[in-house]
């Protein structure tokens, strides 16, 4: 075994830097080696454990210490269902339910007197302009929405 490397659980392992370029880290809990690039510590194949027991059994013969925890074990089978628990108390009353349908429309009324006469709508441009206004100003990422890009009126892609 060349490069012994650091070795303990995952979450103890260094941060990469460019001190520790090529150092290997043996990751005991998952079972799998990583080697640092000083940026970042990639994975170098899974199964470790005959190194681990390499380096266990030389720690040994040197007087050392214990060796590193082995990896857990797989998880175990799922118990038999146990019996029904008793019914409960009685639940809170529902929500009121959906309307019925409306009924036939009656006959028609005497017509009504003349309105007055309304104020001036909004051109189509003030209108455009207003709408435009009051879209959201980055892409929503939800194919088919309008957004406002810088007054630019678009229409979002999706993810």
């Amino acid at each position: 075994m060349s490069d012994p490397g650091y070795i303990g659980i995952l979450a103890d392992r260094p941060a990469p830097s460019f001190s520790i370029v090529n150092q290997s880290y043996t990751a005991t809990d998952v079972n799998t080696r990583y080697r640092c690039n000083g940026v970042d510590w990639l994975e170098e194949y899974d199964n470790v454990l005959p190194e681990i027991t390499q380096l266990s059994d030389a720690l040994v013969a040197e007087g050392g210490g214990a060796g590193a925890t082995g990896p857990k074990g797989d998880k175990g089978d799922t118990g038999a269902a146990g019996e029904a628990g008793a019914t409960g108390p009685k639940g809170d009353k529902g929500d009121t339910g959906a309307a019925g349908e409306a009924g036939a429309t009656g006959p028609k009324g005497d017509k009504g007197d003349t309105g007055a006469a309304g104020e001036a709508g909004a051109t189509a441009v003030e209108t455009l302009a207003a709408l435009v206004a009051s879209l959201p100003t980055v892409d929503p990422v939800s194919a088919g929405v309008l957004w406002n890009d810088t007054g630019v009126l678009k229409v979002s892609a999706g993810a």
